[in-house]
């Protein structure tokens, strides 16, 4: 379990890799998630980089996607964000034949406030 600490003041963590092979009857998927360390403090969570890589078979099409945004948050206001995200994906197969598949970028940003009781802020 890789290291975690959060105080009001500082906040640091290690780095986490998971990893993630389904298979079965005609779909096959490989999946890799990377967090880089935790910093900040709990006012000013950062995360660089949220590297997460897919590469998936269903039946005759394969499909590939790769990520790394940034992950921000704010736990005493309970705010998270992903204020930029990119995503690569490339698609080919059956359903759409091409020489080297149909692919394009995503692009985006979430953000979630999970403030609990909007009045009391």
């Amino acid at each position: 379990m890789p290291k975690l600490e959060v105080s009001s003041d500082k906040a640091s963590g290690e780095s986490v890799v998971l990893t993630a092979k389904l298979t079965g009857a005609e779909r096959n998927a490989d999946v890799s998630l990377k967090l880089a360390a935790l910093e900040g403090s709990a006012k000013a969570l950062k995360i660089a980089a949220m590297n997460l890589a897919v590469d998936a078979k269903i039946r005759t099409t394969r499909s590939k996607v790769r990520s790394a945004p940034r992950i921000a948050g704010n736990l005493e206001a309970r705010i998270f964000e992903l204020p930029k995200i990119a995503a690569d994906f490339t698609v080919d197969g059956s359903i759409r034949p091409a020489e080297d598949g149909e692919g394009g970028v995503l692009a985006g940003a979430v953000r979630a406030d999970l403030w609990q009781g909007a009045g009391s802020r």
